[in-house]
């Protein structure tokens, strides 16, 4: 389950539909904490922060040099990645792609998809949330079942 403050999830939103331009994809690792196997969202960073040409392929592309930069954030923040999120031009599936190159291969780890490279009003339910169950399998939530995964609160995370 991902815990996130709500204004923190509109300024992610925002950003991610900036950094797109409405043309391409975007993205970013969701860092915080785990208590409790809730994943408690804190912080982020996008993916061109940490690699400018991250989106210069065809697929999202960070080498290793931006995960030793990834972790550093991390500790700096005392924080780690809780999730990892990005953008598609329609709706909110996980590609193949998607499902062969897990952001953080970790069994638990959760990959979140915004549609429209996240213009316009969408609701949670139009997202699409997955957990990666190790060996290139995940666990898909769609629909209503995401309320259940993707917790927005107006309080601020422990």
């Amino acid at each position: 389950m991902i815990c996130l403050n709500s204004v923190l999830w509109q300024e992610l939103v925002t950003t991610l539909r900036l950094r797109g331009k409405g043309i391409q994809e975007s993205g970013a690792f969701l860092l915080g904490n785990v208590i409790d196997e809730k994943r408690f969202v804190r912080s982020f960073v996008m993916y061109d922060d940490l690699f400018p040409r991250a989106f210069s392929r065809q697929r999202i592309y960070l080498p290793s040099e931006a995960y030793h930069q990834l972790w550093r954030i991390c500790n700096q923040r005392s924080q780690r990645v809780v999730a990892d999120i990005h953008t598609h031009p329609k709706d909110a599936f996980f590609s193949i792609t998607d499902r062969q190159h897990p952001m953080i291969p970790e069994i638990g780890h959760t990959a979140i998809v915004l549609p429209n490279y996240a213009h316009g009003e969408f609701s949670l339910t139009e997202l699409g949330l997955y957990v990666y169950q190790g060996s290139f399998k995940w666990h898909e939530y769609s629909g209503s079942k995401i309320l259940r995964q993707l917790i927005l609160t107006d309080e601020k995370n422990p």
